[in-house]
């Protein structure tokens, strides 16, 4: 398993760059670290479906020489050493985090090849040379903070280590009384597995398989990790193993730190959908079921047969390309200014 402490290191540390003042964080933010894309953003800096997340964070990844000049990759933008007595570990532990992160999310992979008839190595090619890892570390406010960020010019007075220190985004349109303040909208992941620490505060809602609206909350439970399966895993599986969507809905009274850590394809990898030993037998038996009716089962790979995505994507049609260009494209609507200013066209 991986170890509690370093787990306890971690959003130990998270909690303490948080409480820094905003000028202080404001030293590493994103703008800093250019097309790695690595980094600190305010409350409201991060966008989901178009609108402001209720969250302040940190991008992070394989932390790689400055030299590695491909998008989304490089060095990691820290707080210093100095910044805290909490923080002297912090570059260290995220890089050993990442690390045990790995590890789980390739027993994950194994697992999900042999339940998709494969052998344990079946998907490997995937992530080959190495996989595109990902690391974020994210704070909700509770309600009251997170709109007077979002919503007025007036700063937040003072906060305690436990909350977050106040940043001061543009104003954006105050919502109807009657809009809910979530911390993050409804929104699937890009790539294909993602493995989240959560604290205790809880919030995180998974959508029912009908995707009818009712949602499932997925509560906190010491010692364990939430995975959330990929747009990706959708697309390999041709539908069968579906995208997770979901959410976050803020608390009134508490500040949330998340932790997810994203296992996707190679940077190079042009993912497509695999033809799959348990699929297509399956698909063979209903058939033969479906054999002396009137209307026929349509083949799986059909985008009528398959239950329409929460944003009407049909991940298994779209066309093949690199998954750093899927990447790209998505963070670029997540950080559309920044997109503009790193990445010109």
């Amino acid at each position: 398993g991986v170890d509690k402490k370093l787990v306890a290191r971690v959003e130990t540390a998270a909690r303490a760059f948080f409480a820094l003042p905003i000028s202080t964080k404001q030293k590493i933010s994103m703008e800093h670290g250019g097309k790695a894309w690595r980094g600190y953003f305010p409350v409201g800096g991060e966008l989901t479906s178009g609108k402001a997340d209720a969250k302040e964070g940190l991008y992070i990844g394989e932390d790689l020489p400055p030299s590695d000049s491909r998008p989304l990759h490089g060095r990691n933008l820290l707080p210093s050493d100095t910044d805290g007595e909490n923080l002297s570990t912090f570059r260290e532990d995220i890089n050993t985090y990442m690390g045990e992160m790995k590890k789980v999310a390739e027993i994950l992979v194994k697992a999900i090849a042999i339940t998709l008839g494969l052998r344990p190595d079946g998907l490997e090619h995937i992530f080959r040379p190495t996989a595109t890892q990902l690391f974020r570390i994210f704070q909700y406010p509770p309600v009251a903070i997170a709109s007077d960020i979002l919503f007025s010019n007036k700063k937040s007075p003072p906060l305690s280590p436990e909350k977050p220190s106040p940043s001061t985004p543009p104003p954006l349109s105050k919502p109807p009384a009657s809009s809910r303040l979530w911390g993050v909208g409804k929104h699937s992941d890009y790539g294909m597995l993602t493995i989240l620490h959560q604290d205790h505060v809880g919030g995180l809602e998974v959508e029912g398989l009908g995707g009818d609206g009712m949602w499932i909350e997925a509560p906190p439970i010491a010692g364990s990790f939430v995975v959330n399966l990929g747009d990706m895993l959708e697309r390999i599986t041709r539908g069968r193993l579906r995208a997770t969507p979901h959410r976050v809905r803020s608390s009134e009274t508490h500040t949330r730190i998340s932790m997810p850590y994203f296992y996707d394809p190679g940077w190079d990898v042009i993912v497509e959908p695999l033809h799959l030993p348990n699929i297509d037998e399956e698909d063979e038996d209903v058939e033969e079921l479906n054999a002396e009716r009137t209307v026929m089962r349509q083949d799986a790979d059909d985008a009528s047969s398959r239950q329409k995505r929460w944003d009407n994507r049909d991940m298994v049609s779209e066309a093949s390309r690199p998954y750093g260009e899927v990447l790209v494209e998505r963070v670029a609507k997540v950080f559309p200014n920044l997109f503009s200013d790193v990445m010109p066209t």
